[in-house]
C-alpha cells in the first residue's frame, strides 16, 4: 500500500464520484480506478460497490475508512512537524526525564515548567521518560529536545551543554523496619548489607555514585546486586534483598514501607541538558529562560509532603 493509494481511497470515500475524485488529485479517472483496484488487491477485499449511477463505499470500506483517515491526518502533522524543526520553526519542546525519578503528576506540576508555559503559550511541551542511557541516545538521536538528567551526562557524551538545576542529597533506602535502636544503620551495618545497584547499560551515574560512597565513608558492601531498571530495585530492596543508594527525587511506591538514611557530603546534580547544536529554536528560547530563572526548583518539598 502506499501514501497516493491511501489519498485515493480517502478522495473517492469524500467525493463518492470518479470524476470529482479524480479532478480534486489532479489525476485522471483511469490513474484513479488504478490506485483503487491496486489497493483492493491488496487488502483482499472490494472497498467501494460501483454502478452507473453511484459510487458507495462497502462494508469492508465503511471499516477502512476511519482508520486510514487518522493514518493520513498523523502522516501529515508529522511531516508538518518534521519540516519545522528541519527549517527551525517548530513550536513543539519534547522535554524527557529519567524513569522512576519523579511522577507523571508531578512532572505536569513542576512549577518551573508551568511558568514557561505561560511565558510561552505558542510553544507545546510534550513531555516523556526512559532510563538514563536511553534518554541520552533519544537526545543524540534527535527524538527528545532537552533532558532532565544526571550532571554526568554531559562528560559522557561532549556534544552536550546544559543547566544545572537541583542539588539533591543521597540517601540509603532501605525496608521500613529494617533497621532498629537494637539494629541501628551504621557502617558495621552498610557493610554486611547487599546493595542493590543499577547496571551501568541502563544509569551510568548510579555507578558513580557507588563509588564516592566506597571513597567517601570507606565502605564496601559484601554483595552488590545489579538490576536493569528503578522499578526492579525498588522490588528488590521492598522485599528484603537488600538496600539501595536513592535520592528525594526518587520516586517512591508505597512511601510508607522504607527509611531513608541521609549520607553526608553526598550529592546529585540534576539539569536540563541539550545538544551544543540543534535546528528547534524552541529549545533556545528555553534554555534562555532558564538562564534567567535563578529560584531552585520547587520540588523537594512536594515529594516529601
Amino acid at each position: 500500500m502506499t501514501e497516493m493509494q491511501m489519498k485515493c481511497f480517502l478522495t473517492l470515500a469524500e467525493e463518492l464520484n470518479f470524476t470529482k475524485a479524480s479532478k480534486t488529485l489532479c489525476i485522471s479517472q483511469s490513474t484513479l480506478s488504478a490506485h483503487i483496484s491496486a489497493l483492493e488487491k491488496n487488502i483482499g477485499a472490494p472497498l467501494f460497490q460501483r454502478s452507473n449511477k453511484k459510487v458507495t463505499l462497502s462494508a469492508e470500506g465503511c471499516i477502512i475508512y476511519p482508520v486510514f483517515k487518522r493514518a493520513h491526518e498523523m502522516i501529515e502533522n508529522a511531516t508538518k512537524e518534521a519540516q519545522a524543526l528541519h527549517e527551525g520553526t517548530s513550536n513543539i519542546l519534547r522535554i524527557a526525564f529519567i524513569d522512576g525519578m519523579i511522577s507523571d503528576d508531578l512532572l505536569n506540576s513542576l512549577e518551573l515548567i508551568e511558568i514557561f508555559k505561560k511565558e510561552h503559550p505558542s510553544i507545546m511541551i510534550q513531555i516523556s521518560s526512559a532510563n538514563e542511557n536511553q534518554l541520552l541516545q533519544q537526545l543524540e538521536s534527535g527524538q527528545v529536545d532537552v533532558i532532565f538528567s544526571f550532571e554526568q551526562g554531559m562528560s559522557v557524551k561532549n556534544n552536550l551543554t546544559g543547566k544545572m538545576m537541583l542539588e539533591n542529597p543521597l540517601c540509603i533506602l532501605a525496608e521500613k523496619g529494617r533497621y532498629t535502636e537494637k539494629r541501628p544503620f551504621n557502617k558495621d551495618a552498610l557493610e554486611k548489607e547487599t546493595l542493590i545497584v543499577i547496571a551501568k547499560e541502563t544509569g551510568p551515574s548510579e555507578i558513580e555514585y557507588v563509588r564516592q560512597m566506597f571513597d567517601e565513608f570507606d565502605v564496601s558492601p559484601q554483595k552488590i546486586m545489579y538490576v536493569n531498571s528503578m522499578e526492579a530495585k525498588i522490588f528488590c530492596i521492598a522485599t528484603g534483598y537488600g538496600v539501595g543508594i536513592a535520592d528525594y527525587l526518587t520516586r517512591l511506591e508505597s512511601k510508607d514501607r522504607f527509611e531513608l538514611f541521609p549520607m553526608q557530603n553526598l550529592f546529585s546534580r540534576y539539569g536540563f541538558l541539550r545538544k551544543k547544536k540543534t535546528n528547534n529554536a524552541s529549545v533556545d528560547v528555553f534554555f534562555d529562560f532558564l538562564n534567567t530563572y535563578d529560584q531552585p526548583m520547587n520540588v523537594l518539598k512536594e515529594i516529601q509532603s
